[in-house]
């Protein structure tokens, strides 16, 4: 029997169940929630990779607030970086990029498109910098836009995107996500760029897996 004003261990079990499974959530509890599918999805012996890069692209679309979500990855016979799946582009653009590929070059050197390195996955890529080539200007969504002007340090133009490395072993670059726009015009918080990194990271570790498997 429980004394007066103690809490039972069953009060507290049900208590925190009934928050595990009916609770509100905010944006970091749905995240989570994809996380741990993902997760799941890496102990099985198979793994259907293209799967796993569109339910990452919804996701950060969903969650984050995010426009536009495209994932991409190395290809294993010719080494070229190509798009394999997006989220939130329309039709026009999702065709354009069906045809535009990179070298890994294109992604460790400024030379072709000028990144800003914000953390060790993630590059920034301005609009000022005009961080694209004529092919790539089908890709946006309003391209009317690419003039537009900056007017605070947190204001995401028409433009700017950010790429988030997906590494393998000895940091071996296997793709990439590519993240452009917001609902609310500003840039993504660290917390979300860090949610997004952590992301990249579960994709590399289901590459470097479904790599193994194939040799």
């Amino acid at each position: 029997m429980a004394r007066p004003n103690e809490v039972r261990p069953d009060e507290v079990e049900r208590k925190l169940k009934m928050e595990y499974l009916y609770g509100q959530k905010d944006i970091y509890r749905r995240s989570l929630d994809g996380v741990q599918s993902l997760m799941e999805q890496l102990r099985e012996p198979q793994l259907d990779i293209k799967a796993m890069m569109q339910q990452v692209a919804d996701l950060i679309a969903r969650q984050f607030w995010i426009r536009e979500v495209t994932v991409g990855s190395k290809d294993p016979v010719d080494g070229k970086l190509k798009y394999d799946v997006a989220s939130g582009l329309r039709e026009e653009a999702r065709a354009a990029l069906a045809s535009i590929e990179y070298t890994e070059r294109d992604f460790v050197n400024t030379g072709n498109y000028r990144g800003r390195s914000i953390s060790k996955y993630t590059k920034l890529y301005l609009a000022e910098d005009m961080p694209y080539t004529d092919d790539e200007k089908g890709t946006f969504s309003r391209p009317i836009l690419l003039q537009s002007r900056r007017r605070s340090l947190d204001e995401c133009l028409e433009g700017d995107y950010f790429d988030i490395h997906i590494l393998g072993e000895r940091d071996r670059l296997l793709g990439w996500i590519e993240t452009s726009g917001t609902r609310d015009g500003r840039f993504p918080d660290s917390v979300t760029m860090r949610w997004m990194e952590l992301l990249a990271m579960i994709l590399g570790a289901a590459m470097t897996k479904d790599n193994a498997r194939r040799r």
